[in-house]
């Protein structure tokens, strides 16, 4: 009975030790970034937002204008 009262308050210590070094791993993830690298990953941003900008206008112009108010029947299963 002892042995396992000691497991548990070990147990608890090693979780309690875990959790607070959590807020110190999460602060040094938020460490500022230089311009360089903050100018790097607004590019690829805007590269990307560009991209999906394209692929989203081609599907868009590759569907038939009629089709776009289509709608699923009604399902009796299923709220429509």
């Amino acid at each position: 009975m002892r042995y396992c009262f000691r497991s548990r308050i070990v147990t608890l210590f090693c979780l309690a030790a875990a959790l607070t070094s959590l807020p110190v791993l999460a602060a040094r993830a938020q460490d500022v970034m230089d311009a360089k690298s903050a100018a790097f990953l607004r590019d690829r941003y805007l590269a990307d937002l560009d991209s999906v900008h394209v692929k989203v206008m081609a599907l868009a112009a590759a569907i038939p204008e009629d089709a776009y108010g289509w709608r699923p029947a009604c399902d009796p299963f299923r709220r429509c």
